[in-house]
């Protein structure tokens, strides 16, 4: 709509879609592999269910994951440093993978970081200290998210400054659905400026 031109939309999307499995799909199935080849924009959106909370084998709790019973008080800043960075080379590998499958055919390559959807979520028993927590590991996250898109000349909507504000502390509110997960309809249209804001180079000017 933003350029007058007309697009024919592949939604890949799986529910809770590890980036890890995002990779061997890029490097093992065809039908993946053909349309990332094929396509001349590419949004890539991953990595929220890898989030230490939810995962057993993370180096700050290791197998808790119930909200309820996952031990806050060992989410120190190390813990959380040391979960973020190592994601850095499989989100890395996802990114060259995708240009190299592009084969240096101009592509608009985008991708957006994740929001928090624990601020302001009321009646869902998160402790004050998870919350804390759970900005610590966004702004780390996000971070770390577009400086790897970056380098591999990927750019990267910012979503959650759009969703929880510079400080990353501002609740989602009306922008996520009512299982405030999820975004709600006002949350994709922000998501969606968010990303025409970065423009359309290199394909439209």
């Amino acid at each position: 709509t933003a350029t007058g031109t007309s697009v024919d939309v592949r939604n890949l999307a799986r529910p809770s879609l590890r980036v890890a499995a995002l990779l061997q799909d890029l490097m093992a199935t065809s039908s993946l592999t053909d349309t990332a080849a094929s396509a001349d924009a590419i949004i890539v959106g991953v990595g929220n269910s890898d989030a230490p909370w939810n995962i057993t084998d993370d180096a700050c709790d290791g197998p808790a994951t119930s909200i309820d019973l996952v031990p806050w008080e060992e989410y120190t800043d190390e813990c959380i440093t040391t979960e973020v960075e190592r994601f850095r080379p499989t989100f890395d590998a996802v990114f060259r993978r995708i240009v190299e499958l592009r084969a240096g055919e101009p592509t608009i390559l985008r991708t957006i970081n994740r929001y928090n959807d624990w601020i302001g979520f009321e009646g869902g028993g998160v402790p004050p200290e998870a919350v804390e927590i759970s900005v610590s590991y966004n702004v780390a996250w996000n971070a770390m998210i577009c400086e790897t898109a970056e380098a591999n000349d990927f750019e990267c909507g910012d979503v959650g400054r759009a969703f929880n504000g510079a400080d990353g502390r501002t609740a989602s509110g009306d922008l996520l659905a009512p299982d405030y997960i999820h975004p709600s309809d006002k949350g994709h249209e922000r998501i969606a400026a968010v990303l025409v804001e970065l423009g359309f180079a290199p394909l439209v000017d």
